[in-house]
């Protein structure tokens, strides 16, 4: 393994609700290098902030989508 990517285009291979999500999102793939990668157990730590890394920038858009929702 050599990299992890994320983002909207990525998720175009994720099966009918990823093509949905993937054209309804705005944003481009970050590639976080391998390199990047603390660890993994049930979630994956990076070395580096997301900030850092260009991660959890959709997330900041989608807030004001799902803050409503009770539990969110």
């Amino acid at each position: 393994m050599t990299a992890i990517l994320v983002g909207p285009p990525v998720w175009k291979g994720r099966g009918w609700l990823g093509r949905v999500a993937s054209a309804l999102a705005t944003g481009e793939t970050v590639r976080v290098p391998w390199e990047e990668v603390e660890k993994i157990d049930s979630a994956v730590h990076l070395k580096k902030t997301a900030k850092e890394l260009r991660l959890g920038r959709g997330d900041d858009r989608a807030r004001r989508w799902v803050e409503w929702i009770p539990g969110s």
